[in-house]
């Protein structure tokens, strides 16, 4: 009888460690019923993976606004950033997500946070051609006086992207 609950004992703790595992393919992969699971039991929602993303930052380079949404109301950091200082926001930015970045924006996501470049959200959306992102990232405050490690603003950016709109956004929010 011992060793059956010692090989019980064993399949669980072997079973738990590959669920968390796979907390970030399912913010990845948009698997609210794995992540509903894994905030169930109680784990750590700003932990890293070995590429140093969490499961939010996954989520929303992602594009999956409900594991997104699960996150942030079950207590994730909204700021919390890679290794590179890479934030959930920088990263719907960079795809274009507006749902995801307005979600994000909702839940405290710091607009100017700076990654290792000091790019901001607005850097990424800028150079990227992301209208709708810029959009609500202006909304929010970003501050488009900014310089990257490089010296340039979004406005320099933009007008190495030679998008017009993007640049009449820029100057009419100054």
């Amino acid at each position: 009888m011992k060793n059956i609950l010692w090989i019980v004992a064993l399949l669980w703790f072997g079973r738990a460690s590959a669920q968390e595992a796979t907390v970030f393919e399912a913010a990845r992969t948009n698997d609210s019923v794995s992540v509903q699971h894994y905030i169930a039991r109680g784990h750590s929602l700003d932990t890293l993976d070995d590429k140093g993303y969490t499961p939010l930052i996954l989520a929303c380079y992602n594009g999956n606004l409900t594991v997104a949404t699960l996150l942030l109301k079950a207590g994730a950091n909204s700021n919390s950033q890679d290794r590179s200082g890479n934030t959930a926001l920088m990263g719907a930015a960079f795809k274009g997500y507006r749902d995801v970045a307005d979600l994000l924006l909702a839940h405290g996501a710091e607009v100017n946070l700076r990654n290792a470049n000091d790019a901001t959200a607005l850097f990424f959306a800028v150079t990227f051609g992301q209208e709708g992102v810029v959009s609500a990232l202006l909304d929010n405050g970003a501050d488009v006086s900014l310089k990257d490690r490089f010296g340039k603003t979004v406005l320099d950016h933009a007008q190495i992207q030679e998008n017009e709109t993007i640049l009449q956004m820029l100057t009419d929010s100054r």
